[in-house]
């Protein structure tokens, strides 16, 4: 599987817009909430970093962030807030409300 496949796997079952580089750096984005970064040196054999795909898969899906949701998704499309909030996983976003 090559980088740009592995992209349109990602898409699907993360369900948000993510950027890595070769640094182990990545950031996704959830859309009308705000983003999250995250750094894992470990990359995997197309450049991705492991543990950050993993953590934002399971972040993603515990906090059930994905656009592609049928009513997120849906929400999304109309520039709707999401479902759910980061707002509770830290004080300081509360305050950009």
């Amino acid at each position: 599987m090559d980088y740009y496949q592995a992209s349109a796997q990602y898409a699907v079952t993360i369900g948000l817009p993510m950027k890595s580089g070769i640094s182990g750096a990545l950031l996704a984005t959830v859309p009308n909430q705000g983003a999250i970064a995250c750094y894992s040196p470990a990359l995997d054999s197309i450049g991705n970093p492991v543990a950050g795909l993993a953590f934002i898969k399971t972040l993603s899906q515990n906090l059930q962030l994905s656009i592609f949701s049928s009513l997120d998704f849906l929400r999304f499309s109309q520039g709707l807030p999401l479902k759910y909030s980061l707002n509770h996983l830290n004080p300081v976003f509360s305050s950009f409300d």
